[in-house]
């Protein structure tokens, strides 16, 4: 899991599909939100 600012998450697409492939992201706007993913 790779978590990144919200404002990054249009970035992305400029990232080619087989670099994504097989990772999940989660984008988060406040630091209690990284913390509960973290922890899940």
């Amino acid at each position: 899991t790779i978590i990144l600012p919200k404002k990054n998450e249009k970035d992305l697409e400029e990232l080619a599909d087989h670099i994504k492939e097989g990772l999940e992201f989660k984008f988060v706007q406040r630091m209690d939100e990284v913390v509960k993913i973290a922890l899940a």
